[in-house]
């Protein structure tokens, strides 16, 4: 099924993580900018039953190579997971102009909570989930993407069997002022999520294109034998800005901005496999 209006989708620990790159070669200050960010925010609260243990993790990486022109790009990621909630953001951003520049730049960061679970109990949470992602490119040999990544998963935590999981993906594209309209958001359902507000707009000026979503809602499950359960929830933003005249001339700068998110994805699947023993 489709997410939608009706149906979508003690111990504290905070951690961030940011950082910044910049190339410049003979920048061209007449041309104007392109530009590309994603960033994301999830709040997850009203725990049925509270966790036996929390974690959190972040990370950020950026690469920027320029070889006539200049580039910029930022990544933050901040999450925290206390008894009673948790939150996490991440904000990646890249901005470029000249001939020939590559820029990347990705955050992730994860929250991870643990609860026992009597015969019969009921596991439940409200969340919101906010996603967006804007792409600028103005001249001919301009690029701009973006995209980002919002996933649930619950675990039962002793074999490591995913039970359940919903969430959100969207990715944008432009190149020198054209964008083709679909719709960038895909939404990864659950029978057990029941939506109480959602909204995804997407606007386009002739220059700039920009794509949002903000879903709310409870998560509801009961469970009939005792269980030890993990909740993760997962978010990765990435951004990438480009001017590419011969796409040969930069192929090791194109490679070096696409290991940045397979390193990341690596990390996040690792950051899934890890347990605890209780």
């Amino acid at each position: 099924m489709n997410l939608s209006p009706k149906n979508l989708f003690q111990k504290t620990f905070a951690l961030t993580s940011a950082i910044a790159a910049t190339a410049t070669l003979a920048p061209l200050s007449a041309q104007a900018a392109t530009f590309s960010s994603s960033n994301a925010a999830v709040t997850i609260n009203n725990f049925s039953v509270e966790p036996v243990q929390a974690d959190a993790f972040t990370d950020a990486v950026t690469n920027t190579v320029a070889f006539e022109g200049s580039v910029d790009a930022t990544a933050n990621a901040d999450a925290t997971f206390t008894g009673s909630s948790a939150f996490n953001t991440t904000d990646s951003t890249v901005q470029g102009q000249g001939l020939v520049y590559s820029g990347d730049a990705a955050s992730f960061a994860q929250v991870a909570g643990f609860f026992i679970l009597n015969p019969g109990s009921v596991f439940s949470y409200n969340f919101t989930v906010a996603l967006d992602l804007t792409v600028k490119a103005n001249e001919p040999q301009d690029n701009a993407s973006a995209f980002g990544n919002v996933l649930f998963e619950l675990f039962d935590n002793a074999s490591g069997e995913l039970i359940d999981q919903f969430g959100v993906t969207g990715e944008l594209f432009a190149t020198s002022n054209k964008f083709t309209p679909w719709n960038p958001f895909n939404y990864i359902p659950s029978d057990f999520v029941e939506v109480t507000d959602f909204s995804s707009d997407i606007n386009f000026d002739g220059t700039t294109t920009n794509a949002k979503t903000e879903i709310s809602g409870i998560y509801s499950r009961q469970f009939g034998s005792p269980i030890t359960l993990r909740l993760q929830e997962t978010k990765l933003t990435g951004a990438r800005a480009e001017a590419v005249p011969e796409p040969s001339e930069i192929v090791g700068t194109m490679i070096a901005g696409s290991l940045l998110f397979v390193g990341l994805r690596r990390r996040s699947r690792l950051r899934k496999e890890a347990q605890i023993s209780i």
